[in-house]
């Protein structure tokens, strides 16, 4: 709700702006500049008596006036938002206008009015989060400070305090629990700062004091496995202190990446290796298996990485339907009738068989949903070497329209395709027909999608 009524004063703001361009070219006629002055030398009893005195008024004339005491709204709110007027003085300019009773400003009048009163609110809360800082009520300080609103000008102000004040009460928050500890009542400590925790919205200062707590003997623990090359033990000591506390703790994590330093190391270069290459699913699937072994944040970042960098395959959309559709397993390849070899990164099948006289020919189809997302669709179509001597023709349609249509023999090449799919909610690959006996294979390779 707070971000439409700010909308809705930026679009007033920039509708005052103009119309002050257009009064400052045209004039605004005797009346309408007597008003005005009056008003710009704050007589506002001296503007009322002319406006209540003014008849037979023209269209023209009120549009004018409606537009000069449209700016002096303006110039009331922004002036005590900006700290540049009074509150007085600008509930006045309000005031004058509102007894001029113009329908033609209700709507700029509710604005101002809104605009000024809370601005009015901002200040007493900033005032009200200075007085408990200086008292050391950090909460309340916190409180006051966020509602204060970014109309006001004391707003980077108040940005700044309610941050000391957040700052001010961990400092208090870790000093009392730390007197805790000193005593050697670590419970209390503990139950301290979780408590202190619940009026932040970052917790973390505090779930690191009691980690420290904790890691000395973690610490101790992995040193001495790792002395007896026992480093999966002193990984699994670590694994369990962090997945038991959330560490995030410094010297934790530079002990864990020492252990698996070289591992991490060499996973990623042969993940690198494969993302140059455009295999992006093998890429993250040889650090998928990584963190099987050693859970390193590198792993995560980086399959993160190359999910948003890979292209839209055919298994990223919502599948319909499918008959005799497969995909080619990640570690498997696929050779066509020429010996061209196709890696398993982004390949599928699809498969025809021709009847044999007591049954139909049996034919593979698959159909997508596009939702219109996408502009073009390319890959390459081939016929996979364990084919027998078929010819079959493959169709694309794009909701019914055909697309494209390619007839495929035991002596084709693969073929390139690009097709234009926008505007297209749905997407069929289907084998329409098939001569000969016996089955045929088509490699569908490297499909990709383009938004």
């Amino acid at each position: 709700m707070q971000k439409r009524i700010d909308e809705y004063i930026k679009n007033a703001a920039v509708a005052s702006a103009v119309a002050v361009t257009c009064i400052g070219i045209t004039g605004c006629g005797s009346k309408v500049e007597k008003i005005t002055d009056y008003m710009d030398n704050a007589d506002y009893e001296k503007a009322l008596e002319v406006y209540s005195g003014w008849k037979n008024v023209s269209e023209e004339e009120k549009e004018k006036l409606a537009d000069a005491m449209r700016e002096r709204l303006e110039q009331a709110a922004a002036g005590f938002g900006a700290g540049t007027m009074e509150l007085e003085q600008a509930m006045e300019i309000y005031e004058t206008i509102d007894q001029m009773n113009m329908d033609e400003l209700s709507g700029d009048e509710i604005v101002a009015y809104s605009r000024i009163q809370t601005v009015k609110d901002s200040r007493e809360m900033y005032a009200a989060g200075n007085e408990a800082l200086d008292g050391g009520e950090y909460l309340e300080a916190i409180s006051c400070f966020r509602q204060v609103s970014e109309l006001d000008c004391n707003y980077a102000s108040a940005v700044r305090r309610a941050k000391a004040a957040e700052q001010k009460y961990i400092d208090a928050a870790l000093e009392t629990a730390r007197g805790y500890a000193d005593e050697g009542n670590y419970e209390s400590a503990y139950s301290y700062l979780k408590s202190a925790g619940h009026s932040i919205e970052d917790t973390s200062v505090f779930e690191e004091e009691i980690l420290a707590l904790h890691k000395q003997e973690a610490l101790a623990t992995a040193a001495a496995l790792a002395d007896g090359e026992e480093y999966t033990e002193a990984l699994a000591a670590l694994d369990t202190y962090k997945e038991t506390y959330d560490a995030g703790d410094t010297e934790i994590s530079e002990a864990y990446d020492g252990y698996v330093r070289d591992y991490v190391t060499q996973k990623l270069e042969e993940a690198e290796e494969y993302r140059e290459k455009g295999q992006y699913l093998t890429a993250a699937d040889v650090l998928e298996k990584a963190k099987g072994e050693v859970e390193a944040p590198e792993f995560d970042e980086t399959i993160a990485r190359l999910k948003n960098e890979k292209p839209v395959y055919l298994e990223d959309l919502e599948q319909i339907s499918s008959y005799k559709f497969e995909r080619v397993p990640l570690d498997e390849e696929r050779t066509d009738v020429h010996k061209k070899v196709y890696i398993g990164e982004n390949a599928y099948e699809l498969a025809a068989t021709a009847g044999d006289g007591w049954s139909s020919d049996s034919l593979g189809s698959v159909e997508f949903k596009l939702g219109r997302r996408y502009t073009n669709l390319s890959g390459v179509i081939a016929v996979d070497s364990n084919s027998g001597s078929q010819t079959a023709v493959v169709k694309i349609e794009g909701d019914g329209t055909e697309l494209y249509s390619g007839r495929f023999t035991e002596s084709s090449y693969g073929e390139t395709i690009s097709i234009d799919v926008k505007l297209f909610n749905t997407l069929k690959i289907y084998c329409s027909e098939i001569d000969g006996d016996g089955s045929i294979y088509l490699i569908l390779s490297d499909f990709t999608l383009t938004r």
